[in-house]
């Protein structure tokens, strides 16, 4: 006996056999239906409107409620996990490249004509609508606001949990104090934007930034007063990241600097650097809290890990 339920044409009112799991929102009993109805042509202009307004109404109640062949109808979780697994063998099998391919083959190539496209817009508001072009100020306010979002403590321990959830974060009770304050004192931004030294930016245009792959004689932001000097003395790890603390140098020579793994050798001393960072007159968005950390580490309070 067969388990097909009677279906009707969206189109053409027309009723035909079909397995329940075939059943969708819109059901066409042929491909011709299915082709005149994404040409555009509406069932008034075939039915004429009352016509078309009872094929409407037909169709609306078949599939309400238990007059839907698929009502009532779902996947055990057994049956879903072996889909998966049916899906998942069948693309490894494909391959990625056999994948790739038939990613938006149905497009590929193809010509479409106005009628077509147009028919395919109908959806927008304005087929002649264009994304109006935001100003320079208007980008720069939209980016600031969107930092200050990010950067939130809320926002910035909602990450940290999901990143440690799916193990892809060390969860900070695992690390050293010395491996947070690393972390810490790195730079926020690229900083290349924020050096005067002309000797140094001349370095970063002759040379190119570093990568390990594609250019292993390219240049690093270094940390003029070194972490582990920062560390040792409890130096609040804001201050290390301020742009007058950075420094471009080659790769090779960053590395001559390490004694050992995280061991930097420092090129200023501490007097010096609260001096610039005093006389800096460039924005920061961080100015006013480096010089209230400086004031409070010359009172003779220390960085602690905030975590404890």
């Amino acid at each position: 006996m067969s388990n097909k339920k009677e279906v009707i044409c969206n189109y053409c009112n027309t009723t035909f056999l079909r397995y329940p799991c075939q059943i969708g929102q819109r059901n066409f009993c042929s491909r011709s239906c299915k082709n005149l109805c994404s040409k555009g042509k509406t069932l008034e202009e075939i039915h004429g409107n009352d016509k078309a307004a009872q094929i409407k109404q037909k169709i609306s109640l078949a599939s309400a409620g238990e007059n839907n062949g698929n009502f009532g109808n779902t996947w055990s979780d057994e049956q879903k996990q072996k889909q998966s697994q049916k899906v998942k063998i069948a693309m490894d099998e494909m391959g990625e490249e056999k994948r790739r391919e038939l990613c938006g083959s149905s497009n590929r190539g193809k010509t479409r004509s106005k009628e077509f496209l147009d028919n395919w817009h109908k959806c927008h508001k304005d087929p002649n609508y264009k994304k109006p072009k935001m100003s320079k100020e208007t980008k720069t306010k939209i980016g600031k606001s969107s930092s200050e979002r990010m950067n939130s403590p809320e926002m910035l321990a909602r990450i940290r949990k999901k990143n440690e959830e799916i193990g892809k974060w060390i969860p900070l009770e695992h690390k050293t104090d010395f491996e947070i304050y690393y972390k810490l004192a790195n730079w926020k931004y690229r900083m290349w934007d924020l050096i005067d030294d002309e000797s140094q930016l001349e370095l970063l245009k002759n040379f190119g930034v570093f990568h390990c792959k594609t250019n292993s004689i390219g240049v690093v932001r270094d940390h003029i007063f070194g972490r582990k000097d920062g560390f040792l003395i409890g130096l609040f790890p804001e201050i290390l990241r301020h742009p007058v603390n950075c420094q471009i140098l080659l790769h090779k020579d960053n590395v001559s600097k390490k004694k050992k793994q995280y061991e930097d050798r420092s090129d200023i001393t501490l007097e010096i650097l609260f001096e610039k960072i005093e006389k800096y007159t460039k924005f920061w968005e961080e100015q006013n809290l480096v010089l209230s950390l400086i004031q409070q580490y010359k009172e003779g309070q220390r960085w602690i890990n905030p975590n404890l």
